[in-house]
């Protein structure tokens, strides 16, 4: 093989990946704005589900619950670099929070379960120590963690 038809097929065979890539890197932030807008993306193993119910439990649950500036920048600051871990975080809060809540009005309660935080839910519920909405908000914050 001459060497100029060897420049020629690998100039053929890289086209259109090096014409991917530099599309995708001259479009980067539009296309990270989108990011927000999708409902699922799956890529292999990795799957990522974002949802209308999020936001609209995010913006009830900014009505409801006390705002921590501290604990809101600290989570966006790991929501940057693992949204995972954002989530996990977030939930410990709401964990710590609930237990509270329930500690006082009934004392020691045992958590060794199976699920133990559907059993958290399910005391907040029965003993309606939540009103409707924040119970709603509770259970989507549980499930959201659960898919975590």
């Amino acid at each position: 093989m001459h060497w100029t038809n060897f420049t020629l097929e690998l100039v053929e065979l890289l086209m259109w990946p090096l014409l991917v890539l530099l599309i995708l890197g001259y479009c980067r932030q539009p296309l990270l704005a989108l990011v927000p807008m999708l409902k699922r993306l799956r890529f292999r193993e990795l799957e990522v589900e974002f949802d209308r119910q999020l936001r609209e439990t995010k913006e009830t649950a900014d009505k409801l619950l006390p705002k921590d500036n501290t604990l809101k920048s600290r989570l966006l600051q790991t929501l940057i670099q693992d949204p995972n871990a954002a989530v996990l975080e977030a939930w410990k809060s709401v964990e710590i929070s609930a237990k509270k809540i329930i500690a006082t009005s009934q004392g020691e309660v045992d958590w060794d379960r199976d699920k133990p935080y559907k059993h958290l839910e399910d005391i907040l519920t029965q003993e309606k120590l939540l009103d409707g909405d924040t119970a709603q908000v509770f259970s989507d914050i549980r499930q959201l963690r659960n898919k975590v």
